[in-house]
């Protein structure tokens, strides 16, 4: 499973996440979590927690302005999915986020990754 948000996006994916623990889910989990800078970063800790309980589960943070102190991931969540996500083709993605991020994300799924239609499921927010 790949999960892609930006900002509150993630509230839903976070439901998905804690979902799929409760229901003893052990397939391979990411989620990119992405916000403009470390001040718009919430739920770092709890998520962070869940991943480390659950070695099955990987978070990555991604900022696209931040602080010349991040040592995290820096740009877009769509980009930073191709570098961290090597099977790609074969996940099953959950995303939410603004509009213009799904709309790209779907144009990358259906161009360059070869996602069939039924593996991805979008929930925009205005």
């Amino acid at each position: 499973l790949l999960f892609i948000s930006t900002c509150t996006g993630v509230a839903p994916l976070r439901s998905l996440l804690v979902d799929a623990i409760a229901r003893g889910d052990t397939r391979t989990i990411d989620l990119i979590f992405g916000v403009r800078d470390e001040a718009h970063l919430f739920w770092q800790s709890e998520l962070a927690d869940l991943a480390k309980q659950h070695p099955h589960i990987t978070l990555h943070a991604v900022l696209t302005q931040p602080s010349a102190a991040w040592k995290g991931l820096k740009g877009r969540v769509q980009v930073i999915a191709e570098r961290v996500i090597p099977d790609l083709a074969q996940r099953e993605i959950f995303a939410c986020g603004n509009p213009a991020m799904l709309k790209e994300l779907k144009e990358c799924c259906f161009g360059k990754w070869n996602i069939s239609p039924e593996n991805l499921h979008v929930e925009g927010y205005i």
